[in-house]
């Protein structure tokens, strides 16, 4: 999601992935996730 309001501005993913890992012992569900976010605040006076 990216956008901008007044002088706010932001950047952000979210990413998701699973899976199996097969071992000798049996499978097992993998998950992971990540959040990412790049956010600014302009000033124009400077």
């Amino acid at each position: 999601w990216f956008g901008q309001a007044g002088a706010l501005d932001w950047n952000s993913e979210l990413v998701a992935q699973g899976g199996e890992l097969r071992t000798t012992v049996g499978t097992l569900d993998i998950r992971a996730w990540t959040l990412a976010t790049d956010t600014g605040w302009r000033w124009t006076d400077l």
